[in-house]
């Protein structure tokens, strides 16, 4: 099932959820916004325009290859993120909170570069080209365990909790076309490129690309009451481990073992978000805020030829998401 459809039914179910827990909430008052709640349920909007890049170091197999030797870029790639949250506060202090999210992508470019030794040519960036995206996207997971370490004596209005948790997040692009923006002397001799405004294979699929990562978490959130009925909350996330595999797929090249491009490696990452929250209604908020994450990593690569394999330094592959967020949630 594509991304675009598991968005629209999860969409659903997530509104048909909150559809009955508005008309159960009118009968269920809470004096204080973040005190005595045992269980909240919500659906938020994010937003979003994210960014993956990877660059490797593939000189030591020919003397006329630069450091980077190539790098691929995909910019600007937007998703309205669909994401469902649940969270069970329990008597001790502790609580557990799950949520899932969907997104698919409509628009972002591909930049790909490719470099060579400035001893051997003059030249240091040989190739460029711009490709469209405009398929595929995004899904992920996050499931924490935390504590409240500190609640205000005057009325729970404030307080502030730390967490661990566990993130899967994964990403994937699909790029179409090829307009070659630049195409050096260098470039040229070589045959790895043709002239500046040139265009190949437009409209088909030609680089493909799946990034996921698996993240431990280690966080702080604070919530204060600033108002009545309004509220602020903040979280600042730590990532202090990320297992990182990327797997790359270039159609047009007949000389690879699709796919020919395969990475593994760790690195490090946060993410930050916050939100302003308003009880509309009895136990029934919304809110709007704004939400940054980031993990970057470094490894290996592996170039999948048909006759045989190298294996190379991955100098970095790194991902980000950031927009605004929006959202409407249960609390009980």
């Amino acid at each position: 099932m594509s991304n675009q459809i598991s968005s629209k039914y999860f969409t659903k179910l997530a509104i048909s959820i909150l559809f009955v827990l508005f008309n159960f909430s009118i009968a269920n008052a809470q004096q204080d916004l973040y005190q005595g709640h045992n269980f909240s349920i919500g659906i938020s909007g994010w937003f979003s325009s994210g960014q993956t890049d990877w660059n490797h170091d593939a000189s030591s197999s020919s003397a006329l290859l630069g450091n980077p030797s190539s790098e691929l870029t995909y910019e600007d790639v937007d998703s309205n993120v669909v994401e469902l949250t649940a969270e069970f506060n329990m008597p001790n202090r502790f609580f557990v909170r799950g949520n899932v999210g969907f997104g698919s992508f409509n628009d972002g470019r591909l930049i790909d570069d490719d470099f060579l030794t400035t001893t051997a040519t003059g030249d240091f960036l040989a190739s460029r080209t711009f490709s469209d995206i405009d398929d595929d996207g995004l899904w992920y997971f996050d499931l924490d365990v935390g504590y409240t370490l500190w609640t205000d004596s005057y009325k729970g209005k404030s307080m502030l909790r730390a967490f661990v948790g566990y993130q899967r997040w994964e990403e994937e692009y699909v790029a179409r076309g090829i307009t070659y923006d630049t195409c050096t002397v260098g470039g040229a001799l070589l045959g790895i490129c043709l002239p500046a405004g040139s265009t190949l294979s437009l409209g088909e699929k030609v680089i493909s690309n799946k990034v996921e990562w698996s993240s431990i978490k280690l966080g702080l959130e604070g919530k204060i009451t600033l108002w009545e009925k309004l509220g602020l909350e903040a979280s600042a996330v730590f990532i202090p481990y990320s297992d990182m595999h990327n797997e790359d797929i270039h159609h047009l090249r007949t000389d690879l073992s699709q796919p020919g491009f395969v990475m593994d490696g760790t690195g490090i990452g946060y993410n930050f978000e916050f939100a302003a929250t308003y009880e509309v209604l009895p136990n029934l908020f919304l809110s709007a805020g704004y939400q940054f994450w980031k993990i970057e990593s470094d490894g290996d690569i592996e170039v999948r030829g048909i006759t045989g394999s190298s294996v190379f330094p991955l100098n970095d592959l790194d991902s980000e998401r950031d927009g605004a967020t929006v959202g409407i949630s249960f609390r009980y």
